[in-house]
């Protein structure tokens, strides 16, 4: 029925010719920025509201629909290049052209932001999250965009206020504008029908040709629910310029669609395999992974995450014939992308284990590890319904969001610990004066307790100055790039009359990942031994030693590295210690509102940014022997200069610890010697993992000697995927940096 072969090939072809350096060259989208620009300066005084509406609606116009022959899903609209997922493109007209408004609101707040992360201070480019967003693709498939459309259009005529009915009434235009997008894909189609070549065309432009009503109408099918989640996922970004990172989860959303199809005798197990095939095969098909991933843009990664597993609203498990069919397909195909997160609890099937497992232990660690038993109630505690939070999903890597219910900006703010031990040893007058961060100097400190206070004031006053610059610098945001489409499929924009960056969904949070913990802690605990339990070292002689990155001081590096207490020792008194250093870090941000109104949800996990390259170097040495430019902590992890001596005992140290605080996700990363493992033993770690408090396990089965021989002979090893930093990649396509930083993790 379905040609995937012929299928990637077309994909390939469109994409290979239409890459970033390729657009950069010929920018293909002068014609349509030109346009937006006449229709702007021709109508100036138009709200932003009202202008992004005019861009949604006038791209829908103006685009020519790109039909691949040999796929039945409506997808490219021509706006983006390939490696884009929204962060570039025809839809970023208004936010590229309104981004200043983010200086202007406070010059030199939003110039000591820049400078801050330009010093390592933080990782981030802007106030809002432009990426990390979730279309709430099942109030779609339940209802249909038609009943959004009617809802906006009765509230809209019920109401007095003008800001809500201006929303309201954009809301309703963009609908429309969607509705026109899906039958311009169906008419284009239509006309290519005459030219088809075989059957696999006649088929696919035929089914395509006839779903230009879907999902301006609900899926009545699961043909119609797969082509309703694709078109959401391309479409949005290529339209409203934020960048999608989750697909969807689809076992859980087309399952009853799926089942109702088998009854009917209109779908089989062999039909909707090559359905899911031509679904899944897509990203895969967007960068040239022959090429090594340092070529790529963001090192390869695309933004595009599956969920698979988990619960439904009722609590009850979600393992059923579609989860095992996107996993056979994804396997089968030899694919690393969508990225693939897969939900455990305590009621999941010994089959999910199994299927799950097989992946790993053929050398394919693609799929990310989610516990539900940590995700739920934390995200209850956070004051979310249960029935929302059951429908949870994991973005682009690692960002938990209720779908349909929320944006949760996740992963735009890395603050780096690390960094601030570095200034509380050596405090930088040039820094303080460029990005007006205090860092008060430790090294003076007469007593552990002072040190402590110190260092934790500095942390505590930095995180606070970025999330204050957060809360207040992003409420400009709605001027700057509103989303009117997105917010009116969103839960509550369309009762609350509000566009999403304005507060107008359920829940408002913003993620706060705090890279490098182990680093942190490790290194006060060092001082701690060294400077004031023994008393053979002094504050000041270390920050020498650091300003040198230990140049002529290595038995002095020796000797804190070695300091008996270190994150992961699983001794009561380290986990003591470090329970009162998370629940300050949990705390200092609960006053302060970021910029939808809702709160900062502090998490523990670090992008490869955030662990390896300049943003390493510029960190510093710090006090525990890590040299600068040297790897820093990851998620919960131990330290690799301090590694625990077994797995058992990080399990256990992360039990022992109240992670609940650190609501937007906490990262545990490890590796596995595939010699000996087997199914059972998997399926035993993995029940374990959901006892630490841990959200999510990146789990790696590898084999050190097959590690090594595919540096040296790539060729040999292909197939060899490997789990990076929530994300999946080719290892023998790994820059080298990339590949020796795998190669170091601790091995268990």
């Amino acid at each position: 029925m379905l040609d995937i072969v012929k299928l990637r090939n077309e994909l390939n072809e469109y994409y290979f010719a239409n890459t970033q350096v390729v657009w950069r060259e010929k920018k293909p989208l002068q014609e349509q920025f030109a346009e937006l620009d006449r229709y702007a300066a021709a109508h100036p005084d138009l709200s932003a509201l009202r202008l992004k509406t005019a861009q949604i609606s006038i791209l829908a116009d103006r685009f020519t629909p790109v039909v691949f022959r040999h796929s039945p899903f409506p997808s490219e609209m021509g706006l983006k290049y390939a490696e884009s997922y929204g962060n570039d493109g025809a839809g970023t007209w208004m936010r590229n052209r309104n981004f200043h408004l983010f200086s202007d609101l406070d010059p030199v707040g939003f110039r000591q932001y820049r400078e801050s992360s330009k010093a390592r201070v933080f990782e981030s480019w802007s106030y809002p999250d432009f990426d990390h967003h979730v279309f709430p693709c099942t109030n779609v498939i339940e209802n249909g965009l038609s009943f959004f459309y009617d809802k906006a259009v009765r509230l809209a005529a019920g109401t007095d206020d003008p800001s809500r009915k201006e929303f309201l009434d954009c809301a309703a235009e963009c609908l429309l504008a969607v509705k026109k997008i899906a039958e311009k894909f169906a008419a284009a189609a239509a006309e290519l029908l005459p030219e088809a070549k075989d059957d696999a065309e006649k088929f696919c432009l035929n089914r395509l040709a006839a779903a230009g009503d879907v999902p301006w109408r609900k899926p009545a099918n699961f043909y119609e629910g797969l082509l309703a989640i694709w078109f959401l996922y391309e479409v949005t970004p290529s339209i409203e310029g934020i960048a999608m990172g989750v697909i969807g989860h689809p076992d859980r959303m087309l399952e009853q669609l799926y089942r109702a199809d088998l009854e009917a005798g209109r779908i089989d197990r062999r039909e909707a395999y090559e359905l899911i095939a031509a679904f899944l095969c897509y990203l895969d098909s967007k960068e040239d992974f022959s090429r090594n991933l340092a070529e790529l843009p963001i090192f390869g990664e695309r933004c595009g995450t599956l969920i698979l597993g988990g619960c439904r609203v009722d609590g009850s498990p979600v393992w059923n014939e579609l989860s095992e069919l996107f996993l056979d397909v994804h396997h089968d195909l030899g694919l690393v992308y969508p990225k693939l997160q897969v939900r455990f609890g305590k009621n999941t099937p010994r089959a999910q284990y199994d299927r799950v497992n097989r992946e790993f232990l053929c050398g394919r660690n693609t799929i990310g590890i989610v516990s539900d038993e940590t995700v739920v109630p934390v995200q209850c505690r956070e004051g979310k319904r249960l029935e929302d939070v059951r429908n949870y999903v994991v973005g682009g890597c690692w960002e938990v969001t209720a779908e349909g219910c929320e944006h949760s900006a996740g992963a735009n703010c890395y603050y780096n610990l690390a960094k601030a031990m570095n200034l509380a040893m050596l405090p930088d007058p040039a820094l303080e004066a460029d990005a007006g961060e205090h860092f008060a100097p430790a090294t003076e400190a007469a007593s552990f307790d002072e040190f402590y206070r110190i260092v934790m004031d500095n942390t505590v006053r930095s995180i606070r100055k970025m999330c204050a610059a957060i809360g207040t610098g992003g409420k400009i945001t709605p001027e700057v790039l509103p989303a009117p489409f997105f917010s009116a499929c969103m839960s509550d924009c369309l009762d609350n009359g509000r566009d999403y960056t304005v507060g107008g969904g359920r829940y408002n949070p913003h993620g706060l990942p705090l890279s490098g913990f182990a680093t942190f802690l490790n290194s006060m605990l060092a001082i701690r031994h060294v400077c004031f339990e023994t008393g053979r070292r002094t504050l000041a002689g270390i920050a020498d030693a650091m300003r040198a990155n230990w140049q002529g001081a290595e038995p002095l590096r020796r000797e804190l590295i070695a300091a008996p207490r270190h994150f992961g020792d699983g001794n009561a008194e380290t986990i003591a210690f470090a329970q009162k250093v998370l629940d300050t870090l949990a705390d200092c941000t609960r006053d302060i509102e970021d910029e939808r109104g809702g709160r900062f949800q502090p998490a523990l996990y670090n992008y490869h940014w955030t662990i390896l390259g300049d943003y390493a170097k510029g960190t510093g040495a710090t006090p525990d022997g890590r040299l600068d430019g040297s790897y820093i902590s990851q998620g919960v992890n131990p330290s690799r200069l301090t590694a625990a001596d077994d797995l058992t005992t990080v399990f256990n140290t992360c039990r022992t610890l109240d992670l609940a605080r650190f609501s937007a996700g906490s990262v545990l990363t490890v590796s596995l010697t595939r010699n000996g493992l087997n199914a059972d033993l998997l399926a035993a770690l993995e029940q374990a993992f959901l006892e630490t408090g841990v959200e999510m396990l990146q789990l790696n089965c590898v084999n050190p000697e097959e590690l090594r021989d595919a540096v040296e002979h790539p060729e040999a090893h292909q197939d060899l995927i490997v789990r990076l930093y929530g994300y999946s990649a080719r290892f023998t396509k790994l820059a080298p940096q990339q590949q020796q930083e795998f190669i170091s993790r601790q091995l268990y």
